[in-house]
């Protein structure tokens, strides 16, 4: 699914589009993206260098960015997720596909293969969530100008199934 403002514009004048991604995808692209960081870690230390554990943790805080500037509104039967587009931390960006697992936020900016950026691979921003929601009801949108994201969940219920009984 693929969401586009009517006029999107980003950051410098980059259009924003916005699609639900598939999460299990997303998250080995993620795996991939920590691990190769941890290689490239660990072979610049040599020998000598801190223990993988440590440099597990460096390569996941450089790949995974938390989700920090964001409006976080919620009700008892959803959450909604506001931020801006530039939050992704890069002006380069033109797509962000949006996953959700039960108690996770992920979005995916992809940066434009037509920027010119010295940066490469995409930017994956993580929102912890401390309630449970249906990664199923993800409903992204942007404003008109596409320069403000805005996410609604649903948070999951656990109320009992009523059962119809015969007369």
């Amino acid at each position: 699914m693929t969401i586009q403002p009517h006029a999107p514009r980003h950051g410098a004048g980059h259009p924003l589009t916005l699609r639900i991604g598939n999460t299990s995808e997303t998250i080995n692209r993620m795996s991939a993206a920590v691990a190769a960081r941890f290689s490239k870690i660990s072979k610049d230390q040599g020998p000598w260098g801190h223990s993988d554990q440590e440099n597990w943790q460096q390569a996941e805080n450089e790949v995974l960015q938390p989700l920090l500037s964001c409006g976080v509104l919620e009700s008892k039967e959803e959450a909604v997720i506001t931020l801006l587009g530039s939050a992704l931390g890069s002006k380069d960006i033109d797509e962000v596909e949006v996953c959700a697992e039960p108690h996770r936020l992920i979005l995916v900016g992809k940066r434009s293969s037509t920027s010119g950026s010295s940066e490469v691979g995409d930017v994956y921003s993580v929102l912890p969530l401390a309630d449970e929601i249906d990664p199923s009801s993800i409903e992204p949108r942007t404003n008109r100008r596409g320069s403000i994201i805005e996410i609604r969940l649903h948070k999951r219920t656990n109320k009992p199934v009523s059962v119809a009984r015969a007369a």
